[in-house]
């Protein structure tokens, strides 16, 4: 994949463990994410770079991901974003 331009990502994952499995994912197929695991970090995050697409998690504790999501797009991003959501754990 070498001087291939590949598509940035950010990936935003407040839950550090599976953050971290995502990030790791990620690289394994060559991608080069960057990674926040603050709801706080996410604006600044994504017009920090020019990404392709936002990985935003659904099961935001720390505000609401509709929220967060409103955000990233008042301030000007306008990446594609692919949400999800899912429970692990007790």
């Amino acid at each position: 994949v070498r001087g291939t331009m590949m598509p940035r990502i950010l990936v935003v994952e407040t839950h550090p463990q599976l953050a971290a499995l995502i990030d790791k994912g990620l690289r394994r197929h060559y991608l080069m994410p960057t990674v926040v695991t603050s709801a706080a970090d996410v604006v600044p995050a994504a017009l920090s770079g020019d990404y392709a697409v936002v990985v935003l998690d659904l099961d935001d504790e720390q505000r609401g991901t509709l929220a967060v999501l409103h955000e990233v797009r008042a301030a000007g991003c306008a990446a594609a974003v692919l949400a999800f959501a899912g429970r692990y754990g007790p």
